[in-house]
Formats: C-alpha cells, sequence, structure tokens
C-alpha cells in the first residue's frame, strides 16, 4: 500500500503545485477507495521527503525533484556510461574503445569549453582502414540543465566527432526537458537523460539512463582531435587506444 500511496501523491497535479495534509489524505482516501489514516499517508511523505521527491513544510507539501552537485554525479554515471549494454547502444563493441573520466586535469590554458566530462575514444575498422572516433559528454545537474549549456556544448565538436549533453529528465517541469530535447536536436547535439535517485541515507544513485538522440558525426581536423587526446586521456589510456585493432 505505501508503494500505491507514493505514486499517487506523486501523480497527483495538487501536489505538484503544493498542498496540505489534511486534503491529500482526502484525496488519497477517495482515488483508492480505501480508509487512510493520517499516519498511513504521513509514512508515505516521509519516504519521499528522504528522498529528496517532496519538501513538507508544516503540514504544506510539495513535490520536488532530488539534485546533487555535478560532482557527486560523476561517479554514478561513469558506471553506468561504461557499461557494455548501453555502448552497444552507441555501436561501440568491447575491446574498441577507451573510457575516461576527464573532468580535471588536462594541459593548462586548454579552456573550460574544451573540457568535457566523459571522453569515449574508439577505433572503428575495415579491411583496409582504421579510423578515430570521439564521444564526448558534458554533464549537468537539475540545476545547470537547460538550453544554454546545449549551446555550450557546441564547441565540443571541435574536438569531438559525437558531442553529448547527458542531463536528469524533469517529471514535474517536462516543458524544461521538452525545450533541452527541442535545442539539442535542432543543434545537432546528443541528449543522455537520467533519473536521479536518493537512498534516504545522504547517497545517490543514476537510474534510467536513455540516449534521447543521436547527433550525426561531426568533422573535427585531426591534429586537434589527436592534441586532445594526449591532453585529456591519461598515458596509459592512450597506449592502450594505440593497440586496439578495431572492429
Amino acid at each position: 500500500m505505501e508503494t500505491d500511496l507514493v505514486e499517487e501523491i506523486r501523480s497527483w497535479p495538487a501536489a505538484n503545485s503544493g498542498c496540505d495534509l489534511p486534503a491529500l489524505v482526502s484525496y488519497l482516501t477517495g482515488r483508492l477507495n480505501t480508509p487512510l489514516s493520517e499516519p498511513e499517508v504521513q509514512n508515505a511523505v516521509n519516504w519521499l521527503t528522504a528522498r529528496g521527491l517532496a519538501r513538507l513544510d508544516g503540514d504544506w507539501l510539495k513535490l520536488t525533484e532530488p539534485d546533487r552537485p555535478e560532482l557527486k554525479l560523476y561517479e554514478p554515471l561513469s558506471k553506468r556510461l561504461n557499461n557494455l549494454k548501453f555502448l552497444k547502444n552507441l555501436g561501440i563493441e568491447r575491446g574498441t574503445y577507451v573510457f575516461q573520466d576527464t573532468s580535471t586535469g588536462g594541459a593548462p590554458g586548454s579552456g573550460l569549453l574544451s573540457r568535457p566530462d566523459f571522453t569515449l575514444a574508439t577505433i572503428r575498422a575495415t579491411r583496409f582502414e582504421k579510423a578515430l572516433e570521439i564521444t564526448t559528454i558534458e554533464v549537468k545537474n537539475r540545476a545547470g540543465a537547460n538550453v544554454k549549456a546545449v549551446f555550450d556544448i557546441r564547441a565540443h565538436r571541435r574536438v569531438s566527432h559525437f558531442p553529448y549533453l547527458a542531463c536528469p529528465r524533469s517529471r514535474l517541469n517536462p516543458a524544461s526537458t521538452d525545450s533541452i530535447r527541442a535545442t539539442c536536436r535542432a543543434e545537432d547535439i546528443g541528449l543522455i537523460l537520467f533519473d536521479i535517485e536518493l537512498d534516504g541515507a545522504g547517497g545517490c544513485e543514476v537510474t534510467g539512463l536513455k540516449i534521447d538522440h543521436k547527433p550525426r558525426r561531426a568533422a573535427p581536423e585531426r591534429d586537434l582531435t589527436d592534441k586532445y587526446l594526449v591532453s585529456r586521456l591519461s598515458p596509459e589510456n592512450c597506449a592502450a587506444l594505440e593497440t586496439i585493432r578495431g572492429a
């Protein structure tokens, strides 16, 4: 029943804009057609607030969406992005790529707009030719996910064949996600959407990772891509990339 209550609360438009607890109890009682006590509803509300899905001010409840600083999202995102099941959606096979968190480090003076948070370098090979393809992923948390972020990522085309934005989707403000999606498609920037889930104990997980838009292949200059990889990847990853035969 608690799960039912949580989902009913999250799907009630009045809870999105804000409501008081007595009104919420009355709504849920009618909606589920069963008598509910205030403590039962309070338990569901406590579950939501502990996970950043609602804010309670006295008896006034308002649904919210969890967020975390971008730095806190890198580790859980890295696990999801550097996963063969996800990479196959990008057409990338085992043994053909190196993946690295490139949010820090690199050559001094390279500029923030040339420092994507994640870099995926892939070698694709035919019978007679090997080709390098770089996919870059810029991460934005909920507070930083907006149309401006999409325009900033256009600078990554200088070094990336496939530049992406990865950001949380919004359930409470779908118009915001729609605006980002429309801009990504208009500017041909890839879009990866995900959800942030808090565990109630201060930790967070990234779930629901999905490629919403795949960009067309850009054509950065070869000397710029080489310089980028040398400046951003570790020596070990550079060496590993040189040994890949491709597929």
